[in-house]
């Protein structure tokens, strides 16, 4: 015989089992009173809201139809081993529909001698999300959304299924994918399903139930199925919408930038090409020998910046160039004679490939330009038969970079004004300078502190 609860309560004991029904509908987990046949006799409110069951409307219900319509008592039914041992019985069960649930089932038995069983139904997979700002999901093993919190159905522009125990099936999460993105996340699907690990952050597009499309950030967790007890996934889903549009507007602005900054250096370099040319100009009516060396020292001088812009122009850099590739540039100047009557130098350079910033590029410049000057320059003359070969090496090394100049010649005059620059600059560049000899060679060597090339010295 089945006990039903609405039959009549004795007037005595009717306010308290007033009390005691309020208090178990506020209850937040499933509270299902059943008989030992597993027919329903009762549901709070919450149960009955969330499986779509009318107030007054259980009779035919069996609990094996609650989570997902089975015709049947699960395998190792909690409620049967409670009834068998006349104890409370506490069991996760794992649906691969509905997610990860906590059972809790409790024998009671009335004066009569009759027996029903009281039943508490956790849903454990919510849990995971529901006090989470962040979009959750929850995805079984044919990746359908068997759990998801508020952030998720805001994000999504939609609203949680209450449709009752024979609900539609959950929606797979591929079905909410822009087709665009489908083959991508199919892929994922295909190298996870052969053992591989979900990627633990990758973007995707995904559609909002009006059609709007936006890009989102996926986190995963339990990136293999065997990470989890519930061989669930759970999924982190985060609106890069803003993120992208910032992006594309930041892009932009950078572009303009740029464009702009590259015309600056452009007509610096051109407006400095046409101080040179005055100079030159200059130099041409000058009569003493001296006079037109100091300009030809002076331009070269004003080349070694020109560089600098003319380099940051053609690779569009903007604030980095190649000190190597600049250093190159810089002694082909050098050694181009500036007349027909002049023959060409020689320099040979071993450079590793560093980079440094513009401001940092013109003060070893400058310093490079005063040594070779310094070495080649005699009585006021660029004289290449004087010095039997220079060789330079520019070594990046772990704490600092070392320019390294070797020739045969005479040493650089201690008062002459190209080394009194050569102080100047190395001192700017927080760098040790040291001259030595080996046999008929002299070295000059410049270490700079690497932490020097990445500030605008």
């Amino acid at each position: 015989m089945s006990t039903h609860i609405t039959e009549p309560v004795r007037p005595s004991i009717q306010p308290l089992y007033e009390h005691l029904s309020a208090a178990i509908s506020l209850i937040g987990d499933y509270v299902v009173i059943q008989n030992p046949d597993h027919s329903i006799i009762w549901l709070n409110d919450v149960a009955r809201a969330s499986l779509g069951v009318p107030a007054g409307s259980s009779e035919g219900l069996m609990c094996y139809d609650l989570l997902e319509p089975m015709g049947m008592p699960c395998h190792n039914c909690p409620i049967e081993r409670a009834l068998a041992t006349g104890k409370t019985v506490r069991e996760r069960v794992v649906n691969n529909s509905t997610g990860e649930w906590e059972i809790s089932c409790t024998p009671v038995r009335n004066p009569g001698g009759e027996t029903t069983v009281v039943e508490v139904i956790r849903n454990r997979t919510d849990r995971h999300f529901e006090s989470s700002p962040v979009a959750c999901i929850a995805l079984d093993k044919s990746h359908a959304i068997v759990a998801s919190n508020d952030a998720w159905y805001s994000l999504m522009q939609t609203t949680p299924n209450e449709t009752g125990p024979k609900r539609r099936e959950p929606p797979r999460f591929c079905t909410l994918i822009a087709p665009s993105d489908l083959g991508m996340y199919e892929e994922i699907i295909e190298s996870v399903q052969a053992g591989s690990e979900f990627p633990e952050d990758f973007r995707i597009r995904l559609v909002r139930s009006d059609g709007e499309t936006f890009l989102a950030r996926i986190l995963t967790r339990n990136r293999r199925a065997s990470d989890s007890p519930s061989n669930l996934h759970y999924f982190l889903v985060q609106d890069l919408s803003e993120e992208a549009e910032l992006h594309d507007k930041f892009s932009s602005a950078l572009a303009r930038s740029r464009a702009l900054l590259r015309e600056v250096h452009h007509r610096v370099k051109n407006n400095i090409q046409i101080m040179l040319s005055m100079l030159n100009l200059q130099k041409e009516s000058l009569t003493q020998d001296e006079s037109k060396e100091v300009v030809r020292s002076f331009s070269r001088r004003i080349r070694s910046m020109v560089a600098v812009h003319e380099d940051l122009y053609i690779s569009d850099r903007n604030s980095f160039l190649a000190l190597d590739r600049y250093l190159d540039v810089l002694s082909r100047e050098i050694c181009t004679p500036e007349s027909p009557s002049e023959s060409p130098g020689y320099l040979m350079l071993r450079a590793d490939a560093i980079e440094c910033t513009a401001g940092t590029a013109i003060t070893i410049g400058l310093l490079f330009n005063e040594i070779i000057d310094g070495i080649i320059v005699r009585s006021g003359e660029y004289r290449w038969d004087c010095v039997d070969g220079i060789s330079v090496t520019l070594v990046d090394g772990s704490r600092y970079v070392t320019l390294s100049v070797e020739y045969e010649g005479d040493e650089i005059p201690a008062d002459s004004l190209g080394n009194r620059l050569v102080e100047a600059l190395g001192t700017q560049l927080e760098a040790g300078i040291s001259r030595d000899i080996m046999g008929e060679k002299r070295i000059i060597r410049v270490q700079i502190p690497k932490r020097i090339l990445f500030t605008d010295s």
